[in-house]
């Protein structure tokens, strides 16, 4: 709810106190996107690095994706990014891990991968996560 009003401290906050209580890949995932948009890029990866060595699957490699991606870490992004697609039949998260990979792609000037990744995930995204892997592709 703090991170729907935009609250990321408090949100940040919370989750801290919630790990603290039972430490889990979904905890820590979600602070790893608040950090994300907090800018705390180191935090976040180490939040990312413990919800895969946690046991969080596909769903943790998708943050920890995203985490080393705006941490500049592109192969790495790449590589996590690619796992998680292979990992999972959840068609958002392989969506979002197809977005991640096709933009590292895109930006490294591969842009044949970047298409073929980006057309993937909009073709098979949930309408409510199609927005980002379109912009790309545009």
């Amino acid at each position: 709810m703090a991170g729907g009003r935009f609250d990321l401290a408090l949100a940040d906050r919370l989750l801290t106190e919630a790990i603290a209580l039972e430490d889990s890949p979904i905890a820590r995932g979600a602070r790893a996107r608040v950090r994300i948009a907090r800018f705390q890029l180191d935090a976040a990866e180490m939040d990312a690095i413990r919800a895969v060595e946690l046991g969080g699957g596909a769903r943790a490699l998708e943050i920890a994706g995203w985490a080393a991606y705006y941490r500049r870490d592109y192969d790495l992004a790449c590589q996590r990014a690619e796992e998680g697609a292979e990992r999972t039949d959840d068609v958002a998260l392989q969506a979002s891990c197809l977005t991640l990979s096709g933009r590292v792609f895109h930006s490294s000037g591969n842009l044949e991968g970047a298409h073929d990744r980006l057309r993937q995930a909009v073709s098979i995204a949930p309408a409510e996560v199609r927005g980002v892997a379109q912009v790309f592709l545009g």
